[in-house]
């Protein structure tokens, strides 16, 4: 009998994880492209470039380029799903006003479904952006992908069920999301980002990095002895921080559920090394490293050549 009543709780106790997982993190990000749109439109606008250009887009990915060319080119996929013909014909007058431009001085801005979207209609707005290279981009999003080709000045992204991507921006990041990936290459400048659930990932060739999760790994990346400071936490996750040749940072590692590991020479004089806690020199201390962790084990180790 008690091991009839062990095995049931744990088979609940899997039964719950699965649930939560499907219900709470899976479900959110699948894709509606299980049938066939019932509407569908694709609009290509060109604009002069303004300084800054900010995309607010409730569903579906963003794709921003980059261009030597001096006007903004927004092209933008709709699509509706709608059950009957009715509610096909509501989704095809709401197309007409789907997007608002306000373009100004400083900023171009475009809001995607500044109204309330129509009972029984699921829409996607996939947008590809090409701007003139060292244009801002700001994206506010809910649910869908970001992608940032290289080229951008500073770049503000903001998301639900987002992952996000950028490559060597050219001023500095700043990307949330509530559930998703995180993934930039080739930083130079201040570079914060956040998210809940997903991993993060970062190349740094300078600047600074401000990285946190609650639910996933960060793989941190100096490829140049420019890096001032990184600050990584992993709630629930490992840290792992990749050093070139010629770097040197001061190191504060503390988890709470795991160990601190360093592949890297010490200056033990300058510091202590416990299992769970580094505080120690490696080189010259340049970088100023703060890692923590409260379940996961922490390593920092030599970028593979």
């Amino acid at each position: 009998m008690n091991t009839f009543l062990k095995s049931a709780a744990v088979a609940l106790c899997i039964a719950a994880a699965v649930q939560s997982f499907t219900v709470g993190y899976l479900s959110p990000r699948l894709s509606l492209e299980v049938c066939r749109p019932g509407l569908r439109e694709t609009r290509v606008e060109r604009f002069a470039a303004a300084p800054l250009f900010h995309l607010i887009n409730r569903d579906g990915a963003v794709q921003v380029r980059t261009h030597s060319g001096t006007e903004v080119i927004v092209e933008a996929d709709m699509r509706a799903y709608t059950p009957d013909s009715d509610t096909a014909a509501v989704a095809a007058e709401y197309f007409k006003s789907l997007m608002v431009v306000e373009d100004e001085a400083d900023t171009l801005q475009i809001v995607t479904e500044p109204g309330h979207r129509p009972d029984g209609v699921e829409l996607l707005v996939n947008y590809v952006i090409t701007l003139p290279k060292g244009t801002n981009l700001k994206v506010e999003g809910s649910n869908g992908n970001v992608y940032v080709a290289a080229g951008c000045g500073d770049i503000a992204i903001e998301g639900n069920n987002t992952d996000i991507e950028v490559i060597q921006p050219m001023g500095g990041v700043h990307a949330r999301a509530a559930n998703g990936r995180i993934r930039v290459e080739e930083a130079m400048g201040s570079t914060t980002l956040e998210t809940v659930n997903g991993s993060i990932y970062a190349y740094l060739h300078g600047g600074s990095l401000q990285a946190s999760t609650a639910n996933g790994n960060i793989i941190a990346h100096l490829m140049s002895e420019s890096v001032d400071a990184c600050d990584l936490t992993a709630m629930n996750g490992g840290i792992t921080l990749g050093m070139a040749e010629g770097c040197s940072a001061e190191v504060n590692a503390t988890t709470g559920g795991g160990l601190v590991r360093s592949d890297l020479l010490l200056d033990e004089m300058q510091g202590v090394q416990r299992m769970h806690a580094l505080h120690a020199k490696i080189g010259d201390g340049r970088t100023r490293l703060t890692m923590n962790s409260l379940n996961g084990d922490i390593l920092i180790t030599r970028n593979a050549t």
